[in-house]
Parts: C-alpha cells; sequence; structure tokens
C-alpha cells in the first residue's frame, strides 16, 4: 500500500509529494483526529445548546426547499429568545477562561489595521467620493466633493454618528 503522501487518482498511484493544500487538509485532519480522540470536541458538542429540528418546507423560484431552522427567524418567539438565551450564556461561559487568548489575538489583528486611513477618491456622476476612517472611532466616515482634492469635505455620512 502507498504511504500517506501518494495519491491514487484515476487509478494510477502518484509518489510525488502531495501539494501545500494536500498538506494542509492532512494537518487539519490530524489536528481533528486529535481532539475527537482526547473528547475535547465531543465534549464541547455535548455542552453546547442545540436548536431543534423542525422541518419547514419553503417554497422558491428555483424550487423548494426543507428548512429544519426557519423557526428561528422569528425573532419575538419565546422559544427562539429561550435558545438564544441559552447559546449565549454557553459561549459566555466557555470564553471566560479563554479571555486571555481571545485579547491577544484581537491585538494582534488590531495592530495590523490602520486606524486612520481613507480610500482613494472616486468619481461618480460629477462627484468624487471618499471613505475615511479615524483613530477611536468603530466604523466609517463617507464624505464627497467637486475635485479629487475636495472629495473630504463634503459629509454624507458618519456612520459613527448614525450607530449612536
Amino acid at each position: 500500500m502507498p504511504s500517506s503522501s501518494c495519491t491514487n487518482t484515476s487509478g494510477h498511484v502518484s509518489t510525488h509529494s502531495p501539494s501545500p493544500v494536500q498538506r494542509s487538509w492532512s494537518i487539519h485532519t490530524c489536528i481533528r483526529k486529535r481532539y475527537l480522540n482526547s473528547g475535547h470536541i465531543l465534549h464541547v458538542m455535548t455542552m453546547a445548546p442545540l436548536a431543534p429540528k423542525r422541518l419547514q418546507t419553503l417554497k422558491r423560484p428555483t424550487g423548494e426547499v426543507e428548512d429544519p431552522f426557519a423557526w428561528l427567524i422569528q425573532k419575538d418567539d419565546p422559544e427562539t429568545l429561550a435558545y438564544l438565551a441559552a447559546e449565549n450564556s454557553f459561549s459566555t461561559e466557555w470564553f471566560a477562561s479563554r479571555g486571555k487568548t481571545v485579547e491577544d489575538i484581537f491585538q494582534e489583528i488590531k495592530g495590523r489595521v490602520h486606524e486612520d486611513d481613507s480610500s482613494y477618491p472616486v468619481s461618480h456622476a460629477g462627484w468624487w467620493y471618499q471613505s475615511r476612517t479615524e483613530t477611536g472611532k468603530a466604523y466609517a466616515i463617507h464624505t464627497r466633493g467637486r475635485t479629487s482634492d475636495t472629495a473630504g469635505d463634503q459629509l454624507l455620512i458618519d456612520e459613527n454618528i448614525e450607530a449612536g
């Protein structure tokens, strides 16, 4: 039998090294098997709340689609709210012991993002449009002007104000 680095396609066995994609897939498979064998994933899966399946048939232009979770779209349904509360409780508990790791990852991602940034002005229908972000603000600010140099002069939408 060929080694795990060999592939069998169309009845022919190749002895070439696996591609990076195959290597990546095999790494992920090994990690998943390790966690499944350790019981870690199964333990988390048994703790997590599971939404009950209620088969509902939806009519679409392309045909009928069966959706077992369509009932979750009802935002005011007490059962939907109870399920979401259970999920929120589970995730809060799960992330509580991983707070430092989550914060480290967040800071690493944040460190790669430019907080003060602006888009290149784009012309459309006689106006030049531009978007920018500012340090400490979560959302973009959209502006326009009559020339590319004045594209940042007239405020259109400040998403930070809209978000409240």
